[in-house]
């Protein structure tokens, strides 16, 4: 039989179009942003007062010298250093091969020229076998001795080394006529209570979004500034060569492994460094969960049976922090990973103004706020010029 018709009182029938409110969601998500990111864990810097930000460096490295033109036959006695090189080095020193450490030639210095960087020695010291080389040859310094009844020597202080950054400018800005205001005050903008404060928050975290982009790779335009639109370097450009042509970024192509982390980490503790984060993209973040096959639980619990890394000790068991970063190129063939000593990299805002907002009442039928941000980037010991701690590689599957 057929069901029984209800009344025309019913809900159904009173809907007439425009006399109810929609029943739709009261929640919005128009601007989805990962927080956990680089920029939010960067430390806070002092202020400057420029159009650069400008900071000088001291070298890791004393007890190593490169010699750029290398022994070309086993009686050569001179090499050739920097001036930088020459000035850490005395008559009496004793060098080695870093790469012939405890089985190679030793050599005795006997002369310098501070001037040329020209360094006379002694070949085949304490009986060791004289040998050619090849140059960017780099010498460790094996001994430092002195002669008997020694009068003041000299200073071995390495001269100081300047870095520029330039100051970055950003802005945001909400701009809404009075209408809109009021309309969503009254409840008719499901699910926004207030426009003017959603909108700013909008924009709030989508300037995070950009000012992360920047903190990564950023470049400053390849003439002088001239004050207006500048911008910065951005972390990655300081360390691909951009910046410091001394930089040591690796690009082979390889796999991830603990073996490839384990060698970023030595070639900073090598500079005279020691990292403490690395950083890389979601895809490279699930492989450090797969280094080690034998899945094994260092804390267990009853909560889950996952397996997630924060945490990676190399084998110079100085722990890093995993920072995942979806900022950061994470495609197979092409994925980066940073390896960084947090504590050598700060946000330098300029003077007073890191972060503020600018409103002001005016004729306009409707409100708007500005927000604005001035800051740059330092990061210390960027290359082999005085040393490095932080290392990049951009070419991981």
């Amino acid at each position: 039989m057929a069901l029984l018709i209800h009344s025309g009182a019913a809900a159904s029938d009173l809907n007439a179009a425009g006399t109810k409110r929609d029943d739709i969601s009261d929640l919005l998500l128009a601007s989805l942003y990962i927080e956990n990111n680089m920029l939010g864990l960067t430390p806070v810097g002092a202020e400057f007062a420029d159009l650069q930000l400008k900071w000088v460096e001291d070298s890791l490295n004393q007890y190593k010298v490169t010699d750029t033109a290398g022994f070309g036959s086993t009686t050569t006695t001179t090499i050739t250093v920097s001036t930088g090189d020459a000035a850490v080095l005395d008559v009496g020193y004793v060098l080695q091969a870093d790469a012939k450490l405890g089985s190679g030639e030793y050599i005795q210095v006997t002369n310098i020229n501070p001037t040329t960087g020209v360094v006379t020695v002694a070949r085949g010291y304490g009986g060791s076998t004289a040998a050619t080389t090849a140059a960017n040859t780099v010498w460790r310094i094996i001994n430092e001795s002195t002669y008997q009844n020694s009068d003041l020597g000299k200073d071995k202080t390495r001269a100081r080394v300047s870095k520029t950054n330039y100051l970055n400018r950003f802005e945001l800005n909400v701009n809404l006529s009075s209408e809109q205001i009021e309309r969503s005050r009254a409840g008719y903008v499901p699910g926004v209570r207030d426009e003017f404060s959603y909108q700013f928050l909008q924009r709030w975290l989508e300037k995070k979004r950009d000012m992360q982009q920047a903190w990564w790779y950023s470049i400053p335009a390849s003439s002088a500034p001239i004050g207006d639109y500048d911008t910065m370097y951005g972390v990655w450009k300081m360390l691909d060569g951009t910046f410091n042509a001394t930089a040591a970024p690796i690009t082979t192509a390889e796999p991830l492994t603990d073996v490839v982390v384990n060698s970023m980490v030595k070639n900073i503790l090598r500079q005279g460094g020691a990292s403490n984060t690395i950083v890389c993209g979601p895809n490279m973040i699930e492989r450090f969960g797969q280094l080690y096959q034998d899945r094994l639980r260092t804390e267990r619990n009853d909560r889950g049976r996952g397996f997630f890394a924060q945490y990676f000790t190399p084998s110079m068991a100085n722990e890093h922090r995993l920072v995942n970063d979806p900022y950061l190129m994470d495609a197979s063939g092409s994925a980066m990973l940073a390896v960084l000593d947090m504590s050598r990299i700060w946000i330098r805002p300029f003077i007073g103004q890191l972060a503020y907002t600018i409103t002001a009442p005016t004729l306009r039928d409707g409100d708007a706020v500005r927000a604005l941000f001035k800051f740059s980037m330092e990061v210390r010991n960027t290359g082999t010029d005085i040393g490095y701690v932080h290392q990049i590689h951009s070419n991981l599957s």
